[in-house]
């Protein structure tokens, strides 16, 4: 396995994790004291990391990527879009576990509003998290044509290969670990790959890819 390594992103709660994107605009004006206050106790408690390593050149079957003898089944829905590709980054990201501890807090005290608002910026977090990375690797590493990040679950690619996955990169350098039942913890943690090189050119997200209309994550996000 390539040597892993951490990457720290540096971002703050502010106005940009409190638009009407992320919360129903009817519901905004009402919500906006608890707003402040959570993302001012999540300021104090959060501590995004990511963890990666680079595969030069991996080698594909129809429906599968070897990560030097690492084998990942992403299925040929996956494959078709990185056959072509230059490197493979195995990536784990996280917000940490006083995330879920602030989470946990809000539900045994009966706040289940700031719960709700909490689970709502944290996963603001987590996309932040992601979207620091990809623009240090373009504008400090100079990759260029990322793709999105793929996370088992998507077009077919079963969870079952999250030990796999785990097993290209050093997750618990973060302090992430991986449950028999194939969930992470901390809980605000996320497992995928990025490409990078090559010709193909890649949809925005994997929602444009996957094209499942049925998908709540989808609807969640209004792809």
């Amino acid at each position: 396995m390539p040597t892993s390594f951490v990457y720290i992103p540096h971002f703050s709660f502010g106005e940009e994790s409190a638009d009407s994107s992320l919360f129903p605009s009817d519901y905004l004006l009402y919500l906006e004291t608890e707003v402040k206050e959570v993302r001012a106790d999540l300021q104090a408690c959060v501590s995004p990391q990511l963890v990666y390593a680079c595969y030069e050149h991996p080698a594909f079957t129809d429906t599968a990527v070897y990560l030097e003898g690492q084998c990942l089944h992403v299925g040929r829905k996956l494959v078709r879009l990185l056959d072509g590709c230059q490197r493979v980054m195995p990536i784990v990201y996280t917000l940490g576990e006083n995330v879920c501890d602030l989470y946990r807090h809000y539900q045994q005290t009966g706040e289940y509003v700031k719960g709700y608002i909490c689970d709502i910026l944290a996963n603001w977090a987590l996309d932040k998290t992601l979207a620091e990375f990809r623009r240090y690797l373009t504008q400090s590493q100079g990759f260029r044509n990322l793709s999105f990040a793929i996370s088992p679950g998507c077009c077919g690619w079963n969870i079952a290969d999250q030990p796999t996955l785990f097993a290209t990169v050093d997750a618990e350098m973060i302090h992430v670990k991986l449950t028999a039942s194939q969930v992470m913890q901390p809980f605000k943690s996320i497992s995928g790959l990025l490409a990078a090189g090559g010709e193909t050119v890649y949809p925005a997200s994997e929602c444009a890819y996957c094209g499942r209309k049925d998908c709540g994550y989808r609807k969640m996000r209004h792809v």
